[in-house]
């Protein structure tokens, strides 16, 4: 599920689901998928907790939903560091582990357990690895 070009011009890759996720529904049934994986991707929704509820609605009960997305304070410190500049797509200053964690506490109905998680353990990048018990 992508735009129906590629995002970075990074190759030939086949879209079989055109969707703008951001500003879209997915165009998917509820309960279709047995895991959804997002990178860098959460961190441009400004409704982040709708962001969350439609990976979850596509997903199968005991499905993993896969997060990775930068710790917005420790990535603009390494962009100041390294003179790269900032994504200006990125719409919360404050966007970190526990601002996800908030967000996935937030759900209405939903569970989930954490399987695996890396809190900018190697860089500005947080890891979560969730399954989900019980949609909302």
């Amino acid at each position: 599920i992508d735009f129906s070009s590629p995002y970075a011009n990074t190759g030939k890759d086949k879209v079989d689901i055109a969707c703008d996720v951001i500003n879209e529904p997915i165009p998917v049934k509820n309960d279709t998928y047995d895991y959804v994986y997002t990178s860098h991707l959460i961190e441009d929704f400004e409704d982040t907790f709708k962001g969350i509820f439609e990976f979850i609605r596509i997903l199968k009960p005991g499905g993993n939903l896969i997060l990775v997305f930068p710790d917005q304070k420790k990535y603009e410190q390494h962009c100041r560091q390294t003179g790269q500049p900032l994504n200006t797509y990125h719409k919360h200053a404050d966007m970190s582990r526990d601002f996800m964690i908030n967000v996935l506490n937030q759900l209405p109905n939903a569970e989930y357990k954490i399987l695996f998680e890396s809190n900018c353990q190697i860089d500005y990048n947080v890891i979560l690895v969730l399954q989900i018990l019980k949609n909302g």
